[in-house]
């Protein structure tokens, strides 16, 4: 490598860094505005901000098959525990991002992430 192909190389990357950084801190994440909506048996019982400062909090919700008990992070929840058979909606891990939803069917207990840019694969201003 020729040392004018290093200082393309360098010009290059720096660039890529200031504009990632311009990017970063000047879009709002996709999370703005996103809520967790949790539903039992299709009704709506509890509605929280997917992102909330210094939260860290458990709530359980009574389904049909038994309890489901879900821990709220600064940013997304998941399932700690749950009376259903597979636990598929435990292992399913964190609800972080908008359009990504969790169930406990044998439970009939939803977690929608609903609002923020969820249509969107990138943001652009």
């Amino acid at each position: 490598m020729k040392k004018g192909d290093i200082v393309i190389v360098v010009v290059v990357l720096i660039l890529a860094l200031v504009g990632g950084s311009i990017y970063y801190f000047n879009s709002g994440g996709p999370e703005d505005g996103a809520m967790i909506v949790v539903e039992v048996n299709g009704v709506e019982i509890d509605r929280k901000p997917l992102v909330e400062a210094d939260r860290d909090l458990i709530e359980v919700y009574q389904g049909p098959a038994g309890e489901t008990m879900v821990q709220f992070f600064q940013r997304g929840a998941r399932v700690l525990e749950s009376d259903c058979p597979d636990k598929i909606c435990i292992n399913f891990g964190m609800m972080d991002r908008p359009a990504l939803n969790n169930a406990c069917l044998p439970n009939r207990v939803v977690f929608r992430i609903v609002g923020g840019n969820e249509d969107l694969d990138i943001n652009t201003r």
